[in-house]
């Protein structure tokens, strides 16, 4: 009897052993698997936060821009665009900056003086050469670009291959015009050629376009209608156009884009072909957009 019941213990011992075994590694596993599953949430809230992480420039005039901000320099911020994180580095200029909204919820503002605003000399025809005022329309350029803005339609692009490699020197004198942003249906109006800054309007907010030839209307566009008024002088020194802008609960304001003021042009002086197939496709382009509004 006394074999029987050591039998019968050391059997009980064993399958305790065996159950008690058991429940450890299944502990284990368990331990196991609520780690991976907590390591997995983990990452997915760094994933997820990580690709919110945009930095938004705002910038003077009145565009935001997301962005991952590479450095911010002495003069320059270098950035990647937020939706082209591998792309290509771009950089703005601090003056050309109101405020960087970081990622992290953090703000900087800048007050940084404008470089690109200066007054008309007395002989800016001669002075355009200026390096630094070249440098002012590749910056102004760059911003469009960062900003949407494809196409261009000012004075100079009007000009022959010839005579834009024969007057590269004016290319600062007939760089007024108009950026177009077709994927947000804006216009940037560069009003005046001794500035490099813009007003950016939505096309839809445009009313009426007018163009003036030494202060007289010559022709005129409202909804669609053009009518011209007949101008029998044989030379002119200034051609802007008027462009009424329009917005609920505020009322019209009038931006007046010049074209040319530089010196008097007689009307079969090639710039003076240039400005008015300018001034053309100025009307065509805001005609067209509208229409697809």
């Amino acid at each position: 009897m006394e074999v029987v019941n050591h039998s019968k213990n050391s059997a009980m011992e064993a399958e305790n052993h065996v159950k008690h075994g058991r429940s450890s590694v299944s502990q284990k596993n368990r331990g196991y698997i609520l780690q991976r599953i907590f390591l997995f949430f983990a990452i997915f809230g760094v994933c997820v936060a990580s690709a919110d992480a945009q930095d938004v420039i705002s910038l003077k005039n009145g565009m935001d821009v997301r962005t991952v901000i590479q450095e911010i320099g002495e003069e320059e911020v270098a950035f990647k665009m937020y939706d082209n994180s591998d792309g290509s580095e771009f950089t703005l200029r601090k003056w050309e900056i109101a405020k960087i909204k970081f990622a992290n919820g953090s703000e900087e503002v800048f007050n940084v003086e404008d470089e690109c605003t200066f007054r008309r000399p007395s002989n800016f025809l001669w002075s355009e050469t200026n390096k630094g005022r070249t440098n002012c329309l590749l910056i102004f350029e760059n911003r469009m670009n960062i900003c949407g803005f494809t196409k261009r339609v000012v004075p100079f692009d009007f000009f022959s291959e010839r005579h834009q490699r024969r007057n590269q020197r004016a290319v600062n004198l007939y760089a007024a015009g108009i950026w177009i942003n077709y994927a947000e249906g804006l216009v940037a109006i560069r009003t005046d050629m001794y500035v490099f800054k813009e007003i950016i309007v939505p096309i839809e907010s445009i009313r009426s376009l007018e163009v003036l030839e030494d202060g007289r209307v010559k022709t005129t566009a409202v909804g669609g209608s053009f009518w011209a008024v007949a101008n029998t002088k044989e030379t002119i020194s200034e051609v802007k156009i008027r462009v009424v802008v329009g917005v609920a609960n505020r009322g019209t304001q009038a931006h007046f884009l010049t074209l040319h003021d530089v010196l008097r042009l007689n009307k079969s002086d090639f710039r003076y072909g240039a400005v008015l197939e300018c001034m053309r496709t100025i009307f065509d382009e805001i005609e067209f957009l509208q229409s697809e509004q």
